[in-house]
C-alpha cells in the first residue's frame, strides 16, 4: 500500500533583510534552466515543491526515481531504479539546450520562504558565478562549516560542494558535465573544482538564500568509501581543502547591472 509522504514543517525566515532582497527580485525574470533530481518516495512532497517551482519559471524537469515512478510526477520522470548519484545525474544531463543552466537539487533539500529556486538562480546570474550553491543553515546537515550561512548576500569563492545543490552556468556546463562517476556520490569533484577560479570562473555561495539539507547522516551510502576516495584524491593534487576553501569577495546586495557582462575564459 502507498504511504503518503509526511507534510513538510514551516521552514522560513523573518526580518528586513530576507523582504528586502525577495521585494527587489520579485519582478526579476530568472534564467532559463533545466532542474535535476534524483528522488526516493520519503521525500517526494519536497520534489514536488521543487517541480512547482520550477515550472513556474517555465524550466525544464527531470527526474529519476530510485525506486518506483510516482504518478504525480510521472510527466517528468526520464527513468527508475537503483544506481549512483553522478551517474543518474548524467544520464538525465543529456541534450541539454545550450543556453539553459543547470540546477541539481538533492530530493531532501529545501530553500526558505519566501525565496525560491529561481531567486537563488536568479542572484547566481546577478552575480556572474559560474558555479555555485546556496549556504546551508546551521541546524542544516553540512559537510564543510566554510559553506554555512555568513552575513551578506553572496559570497565569491574558490569552493563549491558536489551537493545538496548546485548551479552551473551555461558557459561552464561543457567543462564539468558529464560528472565524473569514480565513486557513488563524487564527493572528490570539488576538488578538482578548486581550479577553475584559477581559470577565470566565478564560483560562489549565495549567504542570502539559504537552504536546509534534511540528510539522514549517509544512511543511504557508505560515506566511509566516499571519504577514502576524497582523501586520495587530496593527496595525489596536494590540495589542503581548508586551505582552498576561501573567500574572495563579500557581496553585501545585488549588483544594479548583471555581473555577466565581466569577461569569461573562453
Amino acid at each position: 500500500m502507498r504511504t503518503r509522504p509526511a507534510p513538510i514543517p514551516p521552514f522560513s525566515v523573518a526580518g528586513l533583510v530576507p523582504k528586502l532582497i525577495a521585494g527587489r527580485l520579485r519582478r526579476a525574470r530568472p534564467p532559463m534552466a533545466t532542474l535535476l533530481c534524483v528522488y526516493r518516495p520519503e521525500h517526494l512532497a519536497l520534489v514536488r515543491v521543487k517541480v512547482e517551482q520550477a515550472l513556474a519559471s517555465r524550466w525544464h524537469v527531470r527526474l529519476w526515481a530510485l525506486h518506483e515512478t510516482d504518478p504525480s510526477v510521472a510527466d517528468h520522470t526520464r527513468g527508475s531504479g537503483p544506481g549512483a548519484r553522478f551517474a543518474l545525474l548524467n544520464r538525465l544531463a543529456t541534450d541539454l539546450p545550450d543556453d539553459h543552466w543547470l540546477v541539481v537539487a538533492d530530493d531532501d533539500t529545501r530553500i526558505a520562504y519566501p525565496w525560491t529556486l529561481a531567486t537563488f538562480l536568479t542572484v547566481c546570474a546577478r552575480m556572474g558565478f559560474d558555479l555555485a550553491q546556496p549556504a546551508h543553515r546551521s541546524d542544516s546537515s553540512h559537510g564543510h562549516e566554510f559553506n554555512v550561512q555568513q552575513h551578506g548576500l553572496a559570497r565569491e569563492t574558490t569552493f563549491v560542494e558536489t551537493g545538496p545543490l548546485l548551479a552551473v552556468s551555461p558557459r561552464l556546463r561543457p567543462r564539468i558535465v558529464p560528472f565524473p562517476e569514480g565513486t557513488r556520490m563524487g564527493w572528490y569533484a570539488d576538488i578538482e573544482w578548486t581550479d577553475l577560479a584559477a581559470m577565470g570562473y566565478r564560483l560562489g555561495i549565495v549567504d542570502g538564500v539559504p537552504l536546509e539539507h534534511l540528510a539522514h547522516g549517509g544512511s543511504a551510502y557508505d560515506q566511509a568509501e566516499e571519504f577514502k576516495w576524497m582523501e586520495r584524491a587530496q593527496r595525489e593534487r596536494r590540495v589542503n581543502l581548508s586551505r582552498a576553501q576561501q573567500t574572495v569577495r563579500v557581496h553585501r546586495w545585488l549588483p544594479l547591472h548583471d555581473a555577466r557582462a565581466v569577461q569569461r575564459p573562453g
